[in-house]
């Protein structure tokens, strides 16, 4: 379970004709990495609580090398009561909190359970991803939301991609945290819409 191999298994999915690419989260990096390695099946980006460098650094927003770290290690150890835990994370800032992780257990349930094998492979591309380059050399239209209160990629990361990409688009959803798929659907869905149209109307 590698960067690589996930990237050419969604190849796989796609349509014939160039697409729409929508990623959330790692799903995120995974979308910028096919708009590299396959240009001509992707016609647009849309990035949603995403960052193309998840770890912290000195110049650049993101998560603490040592939390993750102790996620890592805490998933080894306690696979169950760590996935809890990072659930509750994604929702901790939102005002109607317990609603929210309500609705992500009930839409996980609904889901084939991820191995903690999977998991751990996720985290780990997750400690060494690095995608800025790729989003700066992106010729397509590019949109990224974020959620104002996402304690996992902060607002700032939108600021520094447009840094990057001076193309790209950031749409900030008022009170929404690292979900807004699931807490925030017809914000989300009214923003894609719009994007998609505009793309489509400027090719």
């Amino acid at each position: 379970y590698t960067l690589e191999s996930v990237v050419d298994a969604v190849y796989a999915q796609l349509p014939e004709h160039a697409c729409v690419l929508i990623g959330w989260s790692l799903g995120g990096n995974v979308a910028l990495r096919l708009a590299e390695k396959y240009p001509q099946k992707i016609k647009s980006l849309v990035l949603i609580a995403s960052n193309p460098h998840f770890m912290e650094t000195k110049n650049w927003p993101g998560v603490q090398a040592d939390v993750l770290q102790l996620f890592t290690n805490n998933l080894q150890k306690n696979p169950a009561p760590t996935l809890l835990r990072f659930m509750s994370i994604q929702v901790q800032e939102m005002d109607d909190k317990k609603a929210s992780l309500k609705q992500i257990k009930q839409a996980l349930q609904e889901c084939a359970p991820s191995s903690p094998e999977v998991l751990m492979a996720g985290l780990g591309i997750l400690q060494a991803v690095d995608q800025r380059k790729i989003l700066s050399s992106l010729r397509i239209p590019v949109m990224m939301i974020l959620g104002e209160l996402d304690t996992l990629v902060p607002v700032s990361v939108g600021e520094q991609c447009q840094l990057l990409q001076a193309r790209l688009e950031v749409h900030l959803i008022a009170g929404a945290g690292h979900i807004p798929f699931i807490t925030d659907q017809k914000q989300l869905l009214a923003l894609i819409h719009d994007f998609t149209r505009r793309s489509d109307c400027n090719a």
